[in-house]
Order: C-alpha cells, then structure tokens, then sequence
C-alpha cells in the first residue's frame, strides 16, 4: 500500500514540475474565401494586425493559391513589421521558413488552395505590426503561380493589405484592397512550482522512503 502511495506521489511531483502549453490563436484574419489573391512572387505582400497585449508568437498559418504544388520555391521569406502611418515600417523579426503546403481540397477559379504552417519565437509588444510573406528569397521572383488566398476578415472592413513590387522599389508600398487569410498562434507555458514547494515535496518523499526502509529492516 505504501510503496503505491509512493508512486501516486511521484506522479502527482512529475504533473506539477511538468510545463503544461496550449496553442490560442491569437490573431485570426480570416479564413480564405475562395474570391482570388496576391502574387507572392513578384511582390512581398503584407497585411496588418492588432496585438493587445506583450505577446509570444510562435505560429504563422497562411493559405494560398497556386497552379499546383511545384509553384512553391520551397521555402517562406517572413518578416514582422512596426507599422509606419498606415504601411509596413521597420522590421521587428524577420526569417526565412520550409514549411510544407497541404492541399486543403478547395480552389479558387480552378486553382488549388493549399495551407502552410511554420513556427517562429517572436515576443512582441501590445501595438500594431504587418505580416510580411514572400514565396522563396526577397531577393527572387519565381515565375510560377503562387498567390496569397483572400479572406473575408469580419473584424477588418478597411481591405488594407499592402505590397511591396520589387521590380519597382521606389514605388513603395501600395494598397491591395483586399484582406488576406491568416492566422497568428501563441503559446501560454504554466509556471513552474515554486522552489519551496518543491523542496517540501521532496522532504515528505524522503521521511516517506526512510520510514519504510526502518520498517523493513525490523521485520528482518
């Protein structure tokens, strides 16, 4: 009896040393609408969004349209960005990603719909920022068909997306008028025990485990 009272115990430490994470979908800019997109090739392409709080992203989801999967150059040039009066401004992280299209089984005027995911560790503070995307290098400009599905954004009537043409960089950043299907996770990690918690869980498995082996020794 004692020694399973001994491992409820230790089970009952490991489930409170254990860190416990949940994804929440922090920032959901709507789900694709299946009404057309933005080139991801020849333009960096940028939608805006709203944080309220000190936040640690750590998932980009984004849909998009493309002729099929060899439109993908293999690889997501991603970068968070300050706003700057309306448009995409300094850039607060930035990285390049692989992550794998999923077709979704939808289309958009006969194209196929795919879903991209991939993870990154960016703490931001409450305020505004942009969503930046590019299908492969900044640098490139892929002639295939790889477009950044449009959403319908119920929180969002404004249809502010932005981009960026890079055979015209002077041009600057334009409107898109158009809202694009994306979705931001954060994870929330419950705090460790504090350390005198722990301490005392451990003198108690202690006396525990030293009273049991002072009975077994009388019993011999």
């Amino acid at each position: 009896m004692r020694a399973k009272i001994a491992r409820i115990f230790a089970a009952a430490i490991f489930a409170g040393l254990a860190s416990a994470a949940g994804a929440t979908i922090v920032v959901d800019n709507g789900l694709p609408n299946q009404s057309g997109g933005s080139d991801l090739n020849s333009f960096l392409e940028a939608d805006d969004f709203t944080l309220g709080a000190s936040t640690l992203l750590n998932l980009v989801r984004f849909w998009s349209v493309q002729g099929d999967a060899t439109d993908y150059a293999g690889s997501i040039e991603w970068s968070i960005r300050q706003d700057s009066s309306g448009a995409p401004g300094a850039v607060s992280a930035s990285g390049s990603a692989t992550p794998t299209g999923v077709a979704t089984g939808n289309t958009t005027f006969g194209l196929p719909e795919f879903r991209y995911e991939f993870g990154i560790g960016v703490t931001l503070a409450a305020g505004n920022y942009w969503l930046v995307l590019h299908n492969g290098p900044n640098n490139a400009q892929p002639s295939t068909t790889f477009y950044w599905a449009w959403s319908s954004d119920a929180s969002n009537s404004n249809s502010n997306s932005q981009n960026f043409d890079l055979a015209n960089p002077a041009q600057g950043w334009t409107g898109n008028f158009a809202e694009l299907a994306f979705q931001l996770e954060a994870r929330s990690v419950n705090p460790a025990p504090e350390p005198a918690s722990i301490v005392l869980v451990g003198v108690g498995m202690a006396a525990m485990i030293a009273r049991r082996r002072y009975q077994a020794r009388r019993a011999g």
